[in-house]
């Protein structure tokens, strides 16, 4: 990712257009190598930075010391579940939506047997109802708010040169 970040060329001294530049093979090696070890500097220094930041102590924190094992606290984790639930309630109503609509659109690329909204079970039409009058919404938007929104530590990044 920092290499990424940095451009490809960490040493553009080495670069073959630079060759010229440089009294002989040696000078250019040796001013090669300073280059790379101010980039390893510099990403030592944004390592240290990111992994001593709040936000990443506290995703660290969350995520939990054994594998397997949750940092989170039991509150913590039925607001997620709230959360997980809500959205995922909502992308099945969605999906159901898209499945009659393909059916009345005689459009069978997304699905190979689309379903009218006479076949559909009890709790498929009360999704579909839910979805269009909102409740599913109101709900996925409150669970995120009681869940508190994503805890995970910013992207790592090099400063800016």
């Amino acid at each position: 990712m920092a290499i990424w970040q940095s451009g490809m060329n960490i040493m553009p001294s080495g670069a073959p257009e630079n060759a010229g530049n440089f009294p002989c093979e040696s000078v250019r090696a040796t001013h090669c190598l300073k280059e790379l070890l101010s980039w390893l500097d510099l990403f030592a220094n944004a390592y240290i930075q990111h992994s001593n930041s709040d936000a990443t102590q506290k995703a660290r924190e969350n995520s939990g010391v054994t594998c397997g094992e949750s940092g989170l606290t039991e509150d913590q984790q039925m607001k997620r579940a709230r959360r997980n639930r809500a959205m995922d309630n909502f992308q099945r109503a969605k999906n159901i939506k898209a499945e009659v609509n393909a059916y009345d659109n005689y459009d069978y690329t997304r699905f190979s047997n689309p379903r009218p909204w006479k076949s559909l079970n009890k709790w498929e039409k009360d999704a579909l109802r839910d979805l269009k009058n909102g409740t599913l919404q109101r709900e996925v938007d409150a669970a995120r708010e009681a869940h508190g929104g994503t805890v995970q530590a910013q992207p790592f990044r090099l400063p800016e040169d």
